[in-house]
């Protein structure tokens, strides 16, 4: 079958108003279920914190990278006592420079396990900031190839024990995928109600590390929490898992104590 010029012309402008058509939804579906809004100030991780920093007195700022979260939480709460894990010496460093005397700065992992582990960064060293470093492989788009470095990994318990730290008022997790890892490394915590509130991101650094947020309702299931998506607005609570929010786009979650609720 040969098709005519005119034929031709039409089938590529139908074609562009249906990529237009799908971008279009693609963008409203985003916006209400506010996924892939990576803007602090208005995907609702800085309305949340406003919500819960005057409740806080305790934080945790794990995988802090240059301190850019920490920096907010301390505008919105100054007195706050931080405690800020960032294990990539490049990021460290900076943490140091920019908060080493407004916070406890840690230059170790926090995990599942306690240990040493292969930890995977971008394979240009020269860069002054690690965004991309993770415990699991990355196939993330325009990551190129990875290399690794030994690094030294603690559990949220036994950080905590160690400190005689007795709860932790707001948790919050970057990890690049081993957001779970953190979790499961304070299981003793969440199982008697220590932790008020965790914040983490969730995108598609979980499929590098296999895992789901079907993981996090079951690591909760028989404890005193709640599970909710980040909005702009306000945490949506989510009681029952549905496989739709498994999506892997981005967006921010958190972990709330019933009681916090009330």
């Amino acid at each position: 079958m040969t098709l005519s010029t005119g034929q031709i012309v039409a089938a590529l402008q139908a074609a562009t108003l249906d990529d237009d058509l799908e971008m279009a939804c693609w963008r409203y579906m985003n916006r209400v279920r506010n996924d892939n809004n990576f803007e602090f100030e208005t995907n609702g991780e800085d309305n949340f914190l406003a919500m819960v920093t005057p409740f806080c007195r305790t934080v945790m700022d794990v995988g802090a990278c240059v301190g850019d979260w920490t920096e907010a939480a301390l505008a919105r709460k100054p007195d706050a006592i931080i405690h800020c894990f960032e294990p990539l010496p490049a990021n460290f460093a900076a943490l140091q420079r920019n908060l080493g005397k407004r916070a406890f700065v840690n230059g170790f992992a926090l995990g599942a396990t306690s240990g040493e582990v292969r930890f995977q960064v971008p394979a240009d060293k020269g860069q002054e900031k690690w965004e991309l470093g993770s415990l699991y492989s990355r196939m993330a788009p325009g990551v190129d190839s990875m290399t690794e470095i030994a690094v030294e990994v603690r559990t949220l318990s036994d950080y905590c024990r160690d400190q005689e730290i007795g709860s932790i008022d707001l948790l919050k997790i970057d990890t690049e995928g081993a957001e779970m890892d953190v979790l499961l490394g304070g299981e003793r915590l969440f199982s008697e109600g220590r932790v008020k509130a965790v914040q983490f991101e969730y995108g598609a650094t979980w499929l590098d590390a296999r895992r789901q947020l079907f993981d996090v309702f079951q690591f909760i299931a028989s404890k005193p929490y709640v599970l909710a998506k980040l909005m702009p607005t306000g945490p949506m609570v989510m009681e029952k898992y549905q496989p739709m929010f498994d999506n892997f786009a981005y967006s921010n979650w958190a972990i709330l104590h019933r009681d916090l609720l009330a």
